[in-house]
This record gives C-alpha cells, sequence and structure tokens, in this order.
C-alpha cells in the first residue's frame, strides 16, 4: 500500500488525473480489498495527495494554475454528476462505452500527433470564461462530472486535453495543475461520504495518503522540469491504459459474501 499510494500519487500530480485508476484496481483486484472499500480509500487519499501536489505547485510555479477556470471546472463537473446520477438507469451503458473508448484513443492519437496537426494548441482566444471558450469548458466540465457517474473515469483524463486543445495559450502543465484544484472538491466530497457509512476507516487511508503526498510532490517537481512534448505521451500512455481499463470492464454487481465483504462480479471498474 505505501508503494502503491507514492505511485499513485506521483502520476496524479504528474498528469492532473485523479489516483483511482491505479489505487482502486490494485487494492479490489489484487490486494482482495472490497470495492466500495477500495473505492473509500483511494478517495480519502486523494484528499491529501491532491491537497499536497496544490500546495507544491503554488510553490513551485504558482502561475500555472487557473483558479477561474478551476472554479467553472468544478461547477460543470457537479452538474454533470447530477446529469449522470438521473440518467445513469436509462443510458445504453455498452453503446457509451464503445463510444467513450474511441474518443479516449482520439485523445491518445491527438497527444502523439497522429491526429492533426504535431503542434498542440488552444482553438479558442483566452478572453475569459463568459465566451464560447467558457461554454465550452462548461461543457467539458459537465461531460468529465457524468463520465464519473457512469464509469468510475476520473474527469482528469477528459479535462486536461480539452484544457490544452481548446485553450488559446495554454500548456500542458498549467493544465494539468487547473485539473489538480478540480479534482479536490470530488474528493473531498466522496472521501467524506464513504467514511460517513463505514466503507473505508482512516486506518486504512493512512498508509496511501501519506506516501502519495511525498509522491505528488515528486510528480510536480518532475512535471514542471518536463517539457510539454513528454509529458503529452505520459497522458497518452495514462489514456490507452485507462481506455483498456474501460473495454475490459463488463457489467457486474455488488452482492455482499457470506463473510460480510463485498465481492465484485465481472468487472471492478476504473
Amino acid at each position: 500500500m505505501v508503494i502503491l499510494g507514492f505511485v499513485a500519487g506521483m502520476a496524479s500530480a504528474l498528469l492532473g488525473i485523479g489516483a483511482g485508476a491505479l489505487v482502486v484496481p490494485t487494492l479490489s483486484g489484487l490486494m482482495g480489498f472490497a470495492l466500495k472499500r477500495a473505492v473509500g480509500i483511494s478517495l480519502g487519499a486523494m484528499v491529501g495527495i491532491v491537497g499536497v501536489g496544490l500546495v507544491t505547485e503554488m510553490v513551485v510555479a504558482f502561475d500555472n494554475i487557473r483558479w477561474d477556470l478551476g472554479f467553472a471546472l468544478i461547477l460543470g463537473a457537479q452538474l454533470g454528476v447530477s446529469l449522470g446520477g438521473c440518467v445513469i438507469q436509462f443510458m445504453p451503458e455498452k453503446v457509451l462505452r464503445y463510444l467513450l473508448f474511441v474518443l479516449l484513443i482520439v485523445i491518445a492519437a491527438r497527444m502523439l500527433g497522429f491526429v492533426g496537426t504535431n503542434d498542440i494548441e488552444g482553438r479558442f482566444a483566452d478572453d475569459g470564461l463568459v465566451s464560447v471558450l467558457g461554454l465550452a469548458i462548461l461543457g467539458v466540465a459537465v461531460f468529465a462530472g457524468f463520465l464519473s457517474v457512469m464509469f468510475g473515469l476520473g474527469g482528469g483524463v477528459v479535462v486536461v486535453p480539452a484544457l490544452v486543445f481548446l485553450v488559446g495559450g495554454m500548456i500542458f502543465h498549467s493544465a494539468r495543475a487547473t485539473s489538480l484544484f478540480m479534482i479536490l472538491p470530488t474528493a473531498v466530497t466522496g472521501a467524506l461520504l464513504h467514511i460517513r457509512q463505514k466503507n473505508a476507516v482512516w486506518e486504512d487511508i493512512w498508509p496511501v495518503m501519506i506516501p502519495g503526498g511525498a509522491g505528488a510532490i515528486v510528480g510536480v517537481i518532475l512535471a514542471n522540469s518536463l517539457a510539454a512534448p513528454q509529458l503529452h505521451k505520459l497522458f497518452a500512455v495514462f489514456v490507452v491504459f485507462a481506455a483498456a481499463r474501460l473495454l475490459g470492464k463488463r457489467s457486474s454487481s455488488y452482492e455482499p459474501s457470506d463473510s460480510g465483504r463485498w465481492v465484485t462480479g465481472k468487472g471492478d471498474g476504473i
């Protein structure tokens, strides 16, 4: 768990993603944790990981964080979560899963320069939130929140490339830092919910959170020492991993076992 926390924290701060894509499948699939407990541990650890990552970012490169875009993303993501919660029972999951898989592969290809030009730059002038750009950012945030409910897929995997592709003059470093800011309130809300429901306790969270915070410091420093094209390639690798996990997950139900722990069906999510 200590090694897992460090690696997840470093990846989260390096790429601007949630650590759940690494923590949840490792705890539930490899270490035998019940899925709800794994999710609770992941969200609890993310509070510390993202918090340390943001503080480190403010010290190392304060200007990387776009606070105005971050607040818009938080608002949009919450709307998306509400939307996803309303329609999750009615949407054709299989079709959405394949469409999202294609989207992630396109994102990875774009980051690697295989789709479009090799120079990745924003398409809209950075002229404030009350503009076409602002509406586009809000739409991306709603979509990210929707995905988090439908598939358990962290919003960073969509938000980071969207910021790079849409916002004129925004480099990967700024998109990554702003995505971390967006993730923090969601992690806090989710962690408190799981702790209140006894899905996770602090004794489980600390072994992941503390090394995760150390990993986040390393991730921020490493991210600011790498060039944007290098980060694009690393992010593309993660997106391909997320797409593979998404396609490999099949519908499953979670039922209590005889021991009282929750066991998974055929898939464990991302």
